[in-house]
């Protein structure tokens, strides 16, 4: 029976080790792609928490869910006054909000959805890549991953000047 349990966790152990190297040789080989993450990540970062400072964030959205982590980070049941309802694993389940509930042991804000949202929309970020890069040659997999990342930032950054452009009228 211990032989057993070494074995197991002998195997777990190489399993992790391996993973580990796969991951670091990834980033050695990609240090610009990463980069390009890293940037994104502190510019979605910086707009959400400037937006919702500014009271310009989606607040019904953002008030469920925000009431939900809240709610699970106190190991209680989910429920929102916003929406008025008691339980809300009776509307939906997200198991992710529930993995996201020890964001909210560290500060008990919103802005932990919305750097938790960056860092989730950019996950995909090294996926997009490796299947594009595939498909194309690693130059424009890299175009393909930049236009994916600061898509929505500029349409945002669109958005800002338009918005002071009409502002400028009244």
């Amino acid at each position: 029976m211990v032989v057993a349990r070494k074995i197991k966790f002998n195997v777990v152990k190489a399993s992790c080790v391996r993973t580990l190297r796969q991951m670091y040789q990834f980033i050695r080989k990609n240090r610009i792609l990463i980069g390009i993450c890293f940037i994104a990540f502190l510019l979605y970062t910086a707009i959400s928490v400037l937006k919702h400072v500014h009271f310009e964030s989606t607040g019904y959205d953002l008030t469920i869910f925000d009431q939900a982590v809240r709610g699970y980070s106190h190991f209680q049941v989910p429920s929102s006054s916003f929406r008025d309802f008691h339980n809300l694993l009776g509307d939906h389940f997200h198991p992710i909000l529930v993995l996201l509930a020890p964001l909210y042991w560290a500060a008990d804000t919103p802005i932990m959805l919305l750097i938790a949202q960056a860092l989730l929309v950019l996950s995909a970020v090294p996926a997009i890549y490796l299947f594009a890069k595939k498909r194309l040659d690693p130059t424009t997999a890299l175009l393909f991953v930049l236009v994916f990342c600061y898509i929505r930032l500029y349409s945002e950054l669109l958005r800002l000047i338009f918005m002071k452009l009409l502002s400028q009228f009244h």
